[in-house]
């Protein structure tokens, strides 16, 4: 077992992306390399409780609002919706997303 050094945040989440390590934390978005690098590529402006990848875009759900990220860019390109978002599912073209007191869908 080994300690992944400079990550001393509560992670939310984790997802594999193209051969690194995503980590949601109380202090945004961190990305892990295979040599155990941590960046911080994006400025989330608070926590991520949720990642997920889907083509070209990486969909965050923050402790403020729900953000799309054009990964080629590391761009935000949406950040609309101002509540809390805990958990994002897509199905073919809609966007399910969760806030700590109702459920969205989003054409």
């Amino acid at each position: 077992m080994q300690t992944i050094e400079n990550i001393k945040e509560q992670i939310w989440d984790l997802k594999i992306i193209d051969g690194k390590l995503y980590c949601g934390s109380n202090s945004g978005l961190k990305v892990i390399d295979e040599q155990l690098t941590v960046t911080t590529p994006i400025n989330a402006q608070g926590g991520v409780f949720t990642i997920l990848a889907k083509e070209h875009y990486l969909l965050l759900g923050t402790y403020a609002s729900l953000k799309i990220v054009d990964t080629r860019t590391q761009r935000i390109i949406l950040d609309d919706i101002r509540q809390p978002i805990v958990n994002i599912q897509v199905d073919l073209s809609l966007i399910h997303i969760s806030e700590p007191t109702r459920l969205r869908r989003i054409s």
